[in-house]
């Protein structure tokens, strides 16, 4: 799975994510494809909510991560499921791969400018 760094930005994060589950090379030249991210300071942390669908209420995200006010990333979820030292045994790839290396590492998550709107790239 390589090796983890000691810090992601968002906006990487989101393309890897947008590349992974979003079909951007079946959109029309006009056409583009809306995402859901969300990201809250609570509770003394950061929470980032992301969904390849857009308008998405945060418990309906796919991807969840907690933030200590550090950006360390102290916990992640893709699809309600808690990463734990198990995770790796069911295989890893892309995005999910990324965050499950952010977990363990307990990377920073750098909130950088960040995109909700893509495009085709074969259109750019």
């Amino acid at each position: 799975m390589g090796t983890a760094k000691e810090e992601y930005k968002l906006s990487e994060l989101i393309n890897e994510i947008v590349e992974q589950d979003c079909e951007l090379n079946e959109l029309h030249y006009d056409d583009y494809k809306e995402i859901t991210v969300i990201v809250e300071n609570k509770y003394g942390g950061k929470y980032i909510y992301i969904d390849p669908e857009e308008d998405q209420d945060w418990y309906r995200c796919k991807y969840r991560l907690t933030l200590d006010n550090d950006l360390t990333v102290t916990r992640a979820e893709i699809n309600d499921r808690a990463f734990d030292n198990k995770t790796i045994m069911g295989g890893l790839y892309g995005a999910d791969a990324t965050i499950f290396k952010m977990w363990t590492r307990k990377s920073k998550l750098i909130i950088d400018n960040y995109q909700t709107s893509f495009t085709n790239p074969e259109y750019e």
